[in-house]
């Protein structure tokens, strides 16, 4: 069967830890008619393992899961699908983590986790247009990073 350009939806991916998030944030994304969940994980470990056989259009990703830098996991990631957007979840608002290291290793955009209410929709619609988010500063409108 062909899809037509309406039956195509954005593939997300989530990795985060808190299992009320990852359903509130599917519940979000599932509510659109563009975009839809292929998967949420709860473990960092098996993010590599969900993008390679899954193939999503974006990760949305916590920046501290487990133990592991939140860094090394973004270059890993870019390695096996460098095309891949990549919008970081964190707790700590958007002031507190440095953008540029986010930015350098890959990532394209931050959101506090406390704005996912109001900004999610926003933030991953901006990223899949080709932009980047960080928090207040979005590429294409509003101030440019």
């Amino acid at each position: 069967m062909l899809l037509t350009h309406r039956d195509w939806k954005s593939k997300i991916l989530i990795a985060d830890d808190q299992p009320i998030l990852r359903e509130r944030i599917r519940e979000m994304i599932s509510s659109t008619a563009d975009m839809a969940v292929i998967a949420d994980i709860g473990r960092e470990e098996d993010t590599l393992r969900t993008i390679a056989l899954d193939d999503p259009d974006m990760l949305i990703m916590d920046i501290s899961m487990e133990d592991r830098n939140c860094l090394e996991t973004i270059r890993e990631i870019k390695k096996l699908k460098p095309g891949m957007p990549i919008l970081i979840l964190s707790l700590y608002p958007e002031d507190q983590y440095p953008a540029h290291l986010l930015k350098e290793a890959g990532a394209t955009g931050y959101l506090a986790k406390d704005a996912v209410p109001t900004g999610l929709l926003q933030a991953v619609r901006c990223i899949l247009e080709g932009g980047t988010f960080f928090g207040s500063e979005e590429s294409g409108t509003g101030r440019h990073i």
